[in-house]
């Protein structure tokens, strides 16, 4: 039991470790943009959502919890789509290759569905 907690504790801290790391070593511009990124709400749904959904899902396996898990899961597929329309509307991505990318996410969705 005590492993369990350890490795959801490293799962959590890990991330933070390395995403503050990877902050301290950029230059001063490279943090400007990415606080101004931050203060977007599109910002948030396309790092802040899906990070903390891959970890809800991750620590719902280890806990063995299905409810954190398909909370992490909605997390990841929502976040997926709303990536693939605000691509598609700053003009990143082809209408084509967004709606290929969210038939992808909904191939993953009905996958996920089958195997619970």
């Amino acid at each position: 039991m005590i492993f369990i907690q350890v490795l959801i504790i490293l799962i959590w801290i890990i991330p933070i470790v390395i995403f503050t790391n990877m902050y301290l070593r950029m230059d001063k511009e490279d943090q400007v943009k990415i606080r101004t990124e931050l203060k977007r709400p599109s910002g948030y749904l396309g790092l802040g959502v899906p990070i903390l959904g891959a970890l809800l899902l991750l620590t719902g396996i280890f806990l063995a919890t299905k409810v954190i898990q398909h909370i992490g899961v909605i997390l990841l597929l929502g976040s997926w789509f709303a990536t693939c329309v605000i691509s598609w509307k700053k003009g990143n991505t082809s209408p084509m290759t967004s709606a290929a990318l969210a038939l992808l996410g909904f191939a993953g969705f009905i996958a996920y569905s089958y195997l619970i």
